[in-house]
């Protein structure tokens, strides 16, 4: 048995770890941990009777039988589970992730065009070239002084981003497994049906601050668990990146094509197929940048206008001069709190 690069061992493995950390098993709960395809499982599961290593103890309330670990199954799990500690899906091979990433291509809706322009004044021009570099795969920037909406105009990147895409549960290579698939940034997905090792999913928007892509940019060990951590060049992997509160002068994350990463004693390959966009006061190192207005003028009246319907709340009028950073989000809260605009200016000029 093979699966694309992943052999029968270590899927034999992979079974017998997974009922030893789990007890008895049906064989439907022994697919939702492992992912093997059924076909595939059922003829695995009377191999590893033949070979002794399970063996049928009773069946369920409703009839379905009962797999656990014969003495010799145990041994060989104990050992398994020693040189390698994964339990989880069956991993895809390395490449064949990258043979998938490399037709990945993120692209963003032009309505996207018009919603800039709406939001923030930003011509439509600027906003084109802005798109043409991005889809041309370069990284982009959105830049701005504090409080003039940058974060808003990456978090509305969500709903302008086109179709789906797939990411395998986790990934094996030669120095150890990756786990890929993360719910808590990708959003929920659904197996694909052929293969249920990999996960279907709306194209996500990965919002993530600078500090958290500069520390996971690269793989990196976890000695306690002996597991490997995925870079994000590989967790985002067809979806777009959009990296928040990038300091001034501070270098783009290594973009390179393809992306090269160490594990132990071997190098690594791999199409670099993220979308990146970066937002700060001021950028460097990207293709493109989209400059948004301070927040005055008009822009304030929109961003008053998109906090109202946030608090729930009717707003007064408010000085017209720009706003310092979460200065206009406090001075609503407190308004909120107390009912009291005067009072809460007050103490905003105290605060400040």
């Amino acid at each position: 048995m093979e699966l694309r690069g992943i052999h029968q061992e270590g899927v034999v493995d992979l079974v017998l770890k997974t009922l030893y950390m789990y007890g008895s098993l049906t064989p439907q709960m022994i697919f939702e941990r492992i992912a093997l395809p059924p076909a595939l499982m059922t003829a695995l599961l009377q191999h590893l009777q033949h070979q002794g290593f399970l063996v049928q103890r009773g069946a369920t309330t409703k009839g379905a039988a009962l797999y656990s670990l014969t003495e010799k199954g145990l041994e060989r799990a104990a050992d398994a589970l020693r040189k390698d500690p994964y339990v989880g899906p069956v991993p895809v091979s390395l490449e064949e992730f990258a043979e998938k990433a490399r037709n990945f291509r993120v692209r963003i809706r032009e309505e996207w065009v018009g919603w800039m322009r709406e939001n923030f004044g930003v011509e439509e021009t600027d906003t084109r070239i802005w798109l043409e570099t991005f889809h041309a795969g370069d990284p982009v920037g959105i830049a701005g002084p504090p409080g003039s909406g940058k974060t808003f105009a990456l978090q509305s990147l969500e709903a302008f981003v086109e179709g789906e895409t797939v990411l395998p549960h986790t990934v094996w290579t030669e120095g150890g497994a990756l786990r890929v698939y993360a719910p808590a940034l990708h959003g929920p997905g659904e197996p694909l049906s052929e293969d249920p090792r990999w996960v279907r999913i709306a194209r996500p928007v990965i919002h993530v601050d600078f500090e958290t892509v500069r520390q996971s940019w690269e793989i990196r060990h976890d000695p306690a668990h002996r597991v490997w951590i995925p870079p994000f060049p590989l967790v985002a992997a067809g979806c777009l990146l959009a990296v928040d509160d990038v300091p001034p002068g501070a270098p783009t994350p290594g973009r390179r094509d393809p992306y090269v990463f160490r594990m132990g004693d071997r190098w690594n390959r791999f199409p670099f197929r993220v979308g990146l966009v970066l937002a700060g006061e001021k950028l460097s190192g990207v293709a493109a940048i989209l400059e948004l207005p301070p927040l005055e003028g008009g822009p304030l009246k929109r961003a008053l206008a998109r906090l109202r319907e946030r608090f729930g709340m009717e707003v007064p009028e408010i000085p017209d001069h720009p706003w310092r950073p979460g200065a206009l989000v406090w001075f609503l809260r407190c308004l909120r709190a107390t009912g009291d605009p005067a009072a809460c200016r007050d103490r905003l000029q105290n605060r400040e």
